[in-house]
């Protein structure tokens, strides 16, 4: 993840999460050529990983991050309670929902 644990493995292996392509459309000048460099190298140690998360942070890509995580998450309950399924399904189906959402947290 990216701020569920210390070592930000999504940023470690370089990966073009929401968080990162959020930061690379709202970034501009330095910042944005900060992202770029960063992702462009072939391996990144912990002061880059922290630059990144740094700009994230400064660009409110993990704000908008829950946001969309949280309107997908109230969308899925309303598929799940408009289902034709039986309750324990159901219950199932929305504590595993809630799980999804707390995982990185």
């Amino acid at each position: 993840g990216i701020w569920g644990g210390k070592s930000a493995s999504d940023i470690q292996k370089k990966k073009k999460t929401l968080p990162v392509i959020y930061a690379l459309e709202r970034a501009g000048g330095e910042q944005r050529a900060a992202l770029l460099d960063l992702y462009d190298k072939e391996v990144l140690d912990r002061s880059d990983i922290d630059s990144v998360i740094r700009i994230l942070d400064q660009l409110g890509a993990e704000g908008y991050t829950r946001e969309v995580a949280t309107g997908y998450y109230n969308q899925a309950l309303e598929e799940i309670r408009g289902a034709a399924l039986a309750q324990p399904a159901q219950d199932e189906l929305k504590e595993f929902t809630a799980f999804l959402m707390v995982r990185e947290s």
